[in-house]
């Protein structure tokens, strides 16, 4: 099992068509071939976690910011955002799965991810994505598996420190919102926190 499904019925085409409508502010960075992403929500003190932004989102206690947030609105060098991806947010910081940032990866027809470990193997490392748009020849591949993460409103937590890549075979681009997550709650079956699971 790659993924654990989480039937969060998310609004998926909501979020996508408010992600279209605001694209004149949404800029990506190709990461690698075919592969773009942005971030919306990073991690307060690291501007450049993961992906690179130009603002801050969140505050050290993993909050909205909402003075900076406001000041986004007619600012095209501020992180994006939009009313439905702060509702994402909302929604996965009220189950108890502590989201420290957001962002959007976009994986072009003919794009990959070539094999990579996020993250040292003997640490916790769990990402939530959130299937905005893919097509059945997209895949999430490990040394042993592979699996297709559909698009229908669901969310699937993947442990992301064992080797893995993703590509898209097909003639349509994937989107995902991806979080890093830590289920401190027992949320999850597969994928709590260490604490949690001693």
């Amino acid at each position: 099992m790659i993924a654990e499904v989480w039937e969060a019925n998310f609004k998926i085409k909501e979020i996508y068509e408010s992600i279209i409508a605001g694209q004149k502010k949404f800029l990506t960075k190709e990461f690698a071939p075919g592969y773009l992403g942005r971030s919306i929500l990073p991690e307060e003190g690291s501007v450049y976690h993961h992906w690179e932004s130009e603002n801050i989102l969140l505050t050290s206690k993993g909050e909205l910011n909402l003075e900076r947030l406001d000041q986004s609105k007619n600012d095209s060098t501020i992180s994006f955002t939009t009313p439905e991806l702060i509702e994402v947010y909302n929604i996965v910081a009220s189950k108890g799965l502590n989201p420290v940032w957001m962002r959007l990866g976009i994986l072009k027809p003919g794009g990959m991810l070539p094999w990579h470990l996020d993250g040292v193997p003997d640490k916790h490392y769990v990402r939530l994505h959130i299937p905005l748009m893919t097509n059945p020849q997209c895949f999430f591949e490990t040394e042993t598996e592979k699996e297709h993460l559909e698009a229908n409103g669901n969310a699937y937590f993947i442990r992301v420190n064992t080797t893995h890549r993703v590509y898209n075979h097909g003639l349509t681009e994937r989107w995902h919102l991806i979080m890093d997550v830590t289920d401190s709650v027992g949320m999850t079956k597969f994928h709590s926190s260490p604490k949690e699971q001693n």
